[in-house]
């Protein structure tokens, strides 16, 4: 996400969402869990955005080997979240 908004920046108004602090971003960036539905939906409709990059990834390999289950559905439960945020906006 960090390499798209570099990208992007010098065009586009970007805003980065991470859920550790990032204060390597060039781009502006909130601090937030885009897991709890809630607040991803407050973000989209605070902030109105044109597109949506999501480039969110679980990245505990080595935990990943261990439950794929688990991390597919949390994976699956993080885009459905920012999808109906979206939808909702």
């Amino acid at each position: 996400g960090s390499d798209l908004s570099a990208l992007l920046l010098p065009e586009f108004n970007v805003l980065g969402v991470t859920r550790n602090p990032a204060s390597h971003l060039r781009s502006s960036c909130l601090q937030a869990d885009l897991a709890d539905s809630a607040r991803t939906s407050q973000i989209v409709k605070e902030f109105s955005p044109q597109l949506i990059f999501h480039c969110a990834a679980l990245t505990n390999v080595d935990d990943y080997e261990l439950h794929p289950e688990e991390y597919l559905a949390k994976s699956a439960a993080l885009t459905k979240s920012i999808v109906q945020a979206a939808n909702e906006a």
